[in-house]
């Protein structure tokens, strides 16, 4: 038996609303900030802020006027030029370098000065062995032509280096969206040693507290086959990217804590810890160095 349910008493449900009488807090206007280091790109940063918890407000979610200034080894290296929507460019286009610390400041009228922890660029990683020749099934699309993609590499002796190791597929130079899964321990598991990205299912990041300053060997299973970006046709992938990144705690931090969902969905999830390297404010910093190597299935 079907039970039919008027619209407008679903809508009803949907409008109501009741004062609960309890402020929540709310610690005043602070700045948000987002920014990768790396040898790839120009040193950006993405400025933000935050929104009471309760009330109006009149104002857009990104900052136009902030000061933000870029410093290696606490020597300045430039004040970065706002572009647009709250991004911050080096003008110079300066490129972050390995080996080397760098830390923001941003000040902003009406907001507490906010300034990042010195971070180092990580020295490059480099790919040992990979090995991407050996037919399996396909977990997710079984009948799907699929592969186990095998990358070495050698962890450093220093303690505390994070890694991660991303999959992209391409068709004639177009991104393809391909299905991995992990051989290693199971996609949803995460046993201290590492884990599936949450934002990006086609990365597996790595602590070295389970092999620092030995080699270690990465396992995932890859299919071959997948929707052609963006919103096209399915077809075949005719090259597979591998990149191995040598990165910071953030970098690690960031896609362990990533969180998938959006809007009213948070309110149905416990409060989560975030990592932040960023004082004065929130955000976070991300830095890594990688190693690429383009395989032909």
């Amino acid at each position: 038996m079907r039970l039919a349910v008027p619209l407008f008493f679903l809508l009803g449900l949907l409008a109501c609303t009741k004062d609960l009488g309890v402020d929540l807090p709310y610690e005043g206007d602070r700045l948000v900030v987002y920014g990768v280091l790396s040898p790839d790109s120009v040193a950006t940063l993405r400025v933000s802020r935050t929104y009471p918890t309760t009330g109006r407000y009149q104002y857009g979610r990104w900052v136009l006027t902030a000061v933000v200034r870029l410093y290696e080894d606490s020597v300045l290296v430039e004040q970065l030029r706002h572009q647009s929507d709250g991004r911050y460019v080096s003008a110079r286009k300066f490129k972050p370098q390995p080996g080397r610390f760098y830390h923001y400041t941003i000040t902003n009228a009406g907001f507490p000065d906010v300034q990042s922890l010195p971070e180092r660029v990580p020295e490059p990683i480099r790919i040992d062995r990979y090995q991407f020749d050996e037919s399996i099934p396909a977990a997710l699309n079984p009948g799907l032509p699929a592969r186990k993609l095998i990358c070495q590499f050698t962890d450093a002796k220093q303690p505390s280096d994070y890694y991660a190791m991303q999959v992209l597929g391409y068709n004639n130079s177009l991104r393809v969206a391909i299905n991995t899964f992990g051989l290693d321990r199971p996609d949803e598991f995460e046993d201290g040693c590492g884990f599936r990205g949450w934002g990006r299912f086609d990365e597996y990041n790595l602590s070295d507290i389970c092999f620092n300053g030995q080699t270690s060997t990465v396992r995932v299973g890859v299919e071959l086959e997948g929707t052609i970006q963006p919103r096209g046709p399915n077809g075949k992938v005719d090259k597979v990217v591998l990149t191995l990144r040598r990165a910071n705690r953030g970098y690690y931090e960031y896609n362990r804590t990533f969180n998938v969902n959006e809007g009213f969905l948070l309110a149905f999830q416990p409060p989560q810890v975030r990592y932040s390297n960023v004082r004065g404010g929130y955000g976070i910093i991300l830095a890594y160095s990688k190693d690429e190597v383009t395989i032909i299935p």
